[in-house]
């Protein structure tokens, strides 16, 4: 490990000067002798050798156990939560993946990485966390699981080895991308290193193996399975669901993330085998939740509700404070400069996260809990998006472009975000308005990224990210029992990603 252990040549507040006479010297001497004397510097706080950072898609903290799910959706989860961190209130930049990776893997929000839509790359002028760690000597790997986080966007960028193991390798096949990650690991001289992975088994179909389902998925004798086109009738209105569908739709979403967990632990117990678990930093999260009508919608992308903006943070490593549960609301934007930060690599200047590393230590203060906190960029194909939100404190505003209305809760008396006080506080939701219009004011253009092959729109057509009517009208009216938040509908045939 890089921290040296800090031994001190003097251990204790006395000083012997003969076998028969001992000086009992007060605590400044001590210190003033040990400092003299170029020893006696206090034991530096561990810090990891490596890194390992996985994305598992559509993941929403809520589905798992140490989050208080009844059902066994998340053992290896759980373990490195209990062995690690959690922050408590994490919260994705935007409702679907693309600009969510943008915002992970550069520390910044989506009007400054210009990842809104599926035409666009990452401007060279950026560093991406994969060229930060390269240039400190990093050996380092991304194994991704859709082209969404792929090459074509730049996510290639800083990056040894990167590979796409594509979105279709999941039901019977979804132990490939670890399998990948393994084969790597095995690869010599690696150390230190930086591996990203990206998962997609937890998205959309829900189509987890069926041993998966035991425990989790109780009996059920209606139509619903779980498959794309039909939760996209269910979001177009052609298709209706009770309560009993919705918890069958719900159990068969916390199958998949017991599936992807299995693959959390092959990756956990290939490390610990190597022996690098005990000087590798892993970090745990996701891009985006998931809902399920809880503000009248399936699936995810178009609304800036928690149930698609709070996602997982776990972290687990040397140096990391464990069983730590940090209430501090935090952002995707934060997870590089506080990986840089664990690490004692320099910052990048100019980003939009925070270090929260002081946090993770045992002991530290929490930060200032009126922080801002920004999400945009909702997926409606190429078109812009059109709903903005914005979170301080106990109050969270989200806005409609198209509309010019807000919504406004009290996260703390209305965490399900029912009961909108834009009306009743006028000069809260006004301020906050003006903190959207200052974030979204200056973005930045993104270059458009290289066309796609024919290969590679059948295959997004087919998984349902692409559509010949691709783009809606933003005037479109508000969705069905979306709670007023002005949302038109996606795509006809849309998958959000």
């Amino acid at each position: 490990m890089r921290a040296a252990s800090g031994v001190c040549w003097l251990r204790a507040a006395a000083l012997t000067l003969s076998p028969t006479l001992t000086l009992t010297l007060s605590p400044t001497l001590v210190v003033a002798l040990a400092v003299a004397h170029g020893g006696c510097a206090p034991p530096e706080t561990p810090r990891p050798d490596n890194v390992v950072l996985i994305s598992l898609d559509t993941v929403r903290p809520d589905m798992l156990g140490h989050n208080g799910y009844p059902g066994p959706s998340s053992p290896a989860l759980d373990a490195l939560a209990a062995e690690g961190a959690i922050f408590e209130t994490t919260l994705a930049t935007s409702p679907w993946t693309l600009p969510s990776h943008g915002s992970l893997l550069t520390g910044l929000y989506a009007p400054q990485h210009g990842l809104k839509s599926m035409s666009k790359q990452l401007p060279a002028s950026l560093t991406t966390l994969a060229e930060s760690l390269s240039r400190q000597g990093f050996s380092t790997a991304g194994i991704v699981n859709s082209q969404l986080v792929g090459s074509r966007h730049g996510f290639h960028r800083g990056f040894d080895s990167f590979e796409v193991v594509p979105e279709r390798a999941r039901g019977d096949a979804p132990h490939r991308v670890i399998d990948r990650a393994v084969h790597w690991l095995a690869e010599p001289a690696h150390e230190p290193f930086f591996l990203f992975i990206h998962h997609y088994q937890a998205h959309s179909p829900y189509r987890a193996i069926a041993r998966f389902r035991d425990g989790l998925v109780g009996p059920y004798t209606g139509p619903v399975d779980g498959n794309g086109e039909q939760l996209l009738r269910v979001r177009s209105g052609e298709m209706q669901l009770d309560d009993r569908d919705v918890a069958h739709l719900i159990e068969l979403y916390a199958a998949g993330i017991r599936q992807v967990d299995e693959e959390v632990a092959r990756l956990i117990e290939e490390l610990a085998r190597r022996g690098l678990l005990p000087r590798t930093l892993v970090v745990v999260t996701s891009d985006h939740g998931e809902e399920f009508l809880e503000h009248g919608g399936v699936l995810h992308g178009l609304t800036q509700y928690d149930e698609l903006l709070r996602v997982p943070w776990i972290l687990r490593g040397p140096g990391i404070a464990p069983g730590l549960r940090i209430a501090e609301p935090a952002s995707l934007v934060d997870i590089m400069p506080t990986i840089l930060g664990l690490l004692a690599v320099p910052p990048v200047p100019g980003l939009d996260g925070i270090d929260l590393s002081r946090q993770l230590r045992a002991g530290a203060q929490p930060g200032a809990a009126e922080r801002l906190i920004f999400s945009d960029s909702d997926h409606r194909g190429n078109s812009e998006d059109l709903l903005a939100s914005v979170r301080r404190g106990r109050f969270k505003l989200i806005h409609n472009r198209a509309t010019g209305r807000s919504e406004l809760f009290d996260l703390q008396a209305d965490p399900a975000e029912r009961t909108n006080l834009a009306a009743s506080h006028p000069a809260q939701a006004e301020a906050l308005e003006r903190e959207l219009q200052r974030f979204q004011a200056a973005p930045t253009t993104a270059p458009d990224s290289r066309e796609l092959s024919p290969e590679e729109i059948e295959e997004l057509r087919a998984l349902g990210y692409l559509h010949d009517a691709q783009t809606p009208s933003p005037s479109a009216p508000d969705s069905p029992g979306r709670a007023g938040a002005g949302s038109p509908p996606g795509p006809p045939g849309s998958d959000p990603d």
